[in-house]
């Protein structure tokens, strides 16, 4: 302890203040005062001056002064007591820190006798310089201590809890967005693995048909699948046969759909199939009708097909080599419509139709938010995810107070989580939130593990409250 104390005898002082006080103390000579109060610290803290500014005090002691010369402050900054040896001011209080003007070390190798004096045993040796540290730290320390022993460390206490409660909020909140975009690229890989090992299957059972046929009746098969495909262009199902290059290309007629009590004339159409690949390509042929860019409801405008549950039938007699079969189906594919999966709706090839769209688009450009949510009309397209948009148009006490959907539930939880730390809030809550204004809801929320902070002491669930009830009333004396 004091390892940067030169003197003996200051060491051996300050050694004894410090246990006879029962306080860590440390000591520091400093060149300059620090500007601006430190961080509260338990402990006492003594700075003396040891700059370059110089000067001397006569410090009164019993009997006499003693005189000073050395470093000497002119100021201490601002104090909260100041400490005088008899009128003579040599520094103050700051909180838990003395601040002295003077050197101590100075003070007290000032106070040494000469080493050649030779000490008479019979005259009692005085050192003026522990009557000045004495007379010091008589007055500084009872302050010091008091400053530490009523620093409100309760505050502080509660400033880290807040802190840390919301620094354990945020990382939840980044934790469980982190786990819902994991789930969600692990649902996508999933897919893509499930769609790999059926694509493996397609092709070990497409292999396994192949090698068990010999090459001659692979010929023999081509033969008479090249007769087939010439029978339907001979009657008239398909037209402009080209087989090359690993693809086989035809051109349909007139495409007619019969939906809903009426035939939609769609087409004619370019199809192309690559054999290799497995793939179908559709194309609209000029003077095919199209809407917005699109030839057929279930074909993209670049020409992919929306195949849904046919594409399993394509793929696998496409990857068998059945390519009079691939024909067949993708025919079929061409003549049926699934509603409310198209890319278009097929009523719009109707000449007769007319577009809702520009109704709909007048309704949201002059409705509210909240209105899409209530609204009942299903085949609106703004309908889906209105209440997201409301939500996040809408602040979260609207959104409490409001409970048309189930963002509701998502407001209540977010306020619930900002309040964690100080639960006691809701009680004075007046939103239509059912944990508003009920001490029951906020007692049982935390368990009663916070009423001991809570500042309304009377509620029933404090600690006070419940040990006043404790309490017995006063007997009545006897008559």
């Amino acid at each position: 302890m004091f390892d940067n104390v030169a003197h003996p005898g200051l060491k051996a002082l300050l050694s004894f203040e410090a246990t006879r006080h029962q306080v860590p103390v440390e000591f520091q000579e400093s060149p300059d005062f620090p500007p601006s109060p430190t961080p509260f610290v338990p402990r006492i803290e003594i700075l003396a001056y040891a700059g370059r500014e110089d000067g001397g005090l006569s410090l009164p002691v019993a009997g006499g002064t003693m005189a000073y010369e050395g470093p000497l402050a002119s100021a201490c900054g601002m104090l909260d007591e100041e400490i005088r040896v008899g009128d003579v001011l040599v520094g103050g209080v700051i909180g838990n820190r003395i601040v002295l003007r003077l050197s101590l070390e100075i003070l007290f190798r000032q106070a040494d006798p000469p080493s050649t004096d030779t000490p008479d045993p019979t005259t009692p040796s005085v050192n003026l310089a522990h009557q000045v540290f004495d007379a010091i730290m008589a007055n500084a320390l009872p302050l010091a201590l008091q400053n530490l022993r009523a620093h409100d460390w309760r505050s502080e206490t509660d400033a880290y809890v807040r802190m840390k409660l919301d620094v354990l909020d945020r990382s939840t909140r980044e934790w469980r967005e982190e786990i819902a975009r994991n789930d969600r690229t692990i649902d996508e890989k999933t897919w893509e693995i499930m769609g790999l090992v059926t694509r493996n299957e397609r092709l070990r059972e497409a292999l396994s048909g192949f090698q068990d046929a010999t090459r001659m009746q692979h010929r023999r098969r081509a033969t008479e699948e090249h007769g087939e495909m010439v029978k339907m262009l001979g009657a008239g199902a398909i037209h402009n046969l080209r087989c090359s290059d690993g693809q086989v290309d035809f051109e349909t007629g007139t495409i007619t759909i019969d939906y809903d009590d009426y035939d939609y004339a769609l087409g004619p159409f370019r199809v192309e199939l690559n054999l290799a690949e497995s793939s179908v390509r559709i194309t609209g042929m000029p003077g095919c009708p199209k809407v917005d860019g699109y030839s057929h409801p279930h074909v993209a405008s670049g020409g992919t097909p929306c195949l849904g549950n046919m594409a399993p039938i394509i793929a696998k007699t496409m990857g068998a080599g059945d390519v009079v079969g691939a024909i067949g189906t993708v025919l079929e594919f061409l003549r049926s419509y699934n509603h409310g999966n198209g890319y278009v709706d097929l009523m719009r090839w109707n000449p007769d139709y007319q577009d809702d769209d520009d109704k709909h688009e007048s309704c949201f450009d002059n409705s509210a938010c909240h209105d899409c949510v209530v609204c009942s009309d299903s085949d609106c397209p703004y309908r889906d995810g209105s209440e997201h948009r409301c939500w996040e148009n809408h602040d979260r006490q609207e959104c409490i107070d409001c409970g048309d959907c189930g963002y509701r539930d998502t407001a209540i939880q977010q306020c619930r989580e900002e309040h964690e730390a100080e639960p006691w809030v809701c009680t004075d809550c007046v939103s239509s939130c059912s944990f508003a204004g009920d001490l029951s809801e906020c007692h049982d929320g935390h368990g009663g593990d916070r009423c001991g902070d809570c500042p309304l002491n009377d509620c029933r669930h404090h600690p006070q409250e419940e040990k006043d009830d404790d309490v017995p009333e006063a007997e009545a004396p006897a008559a």
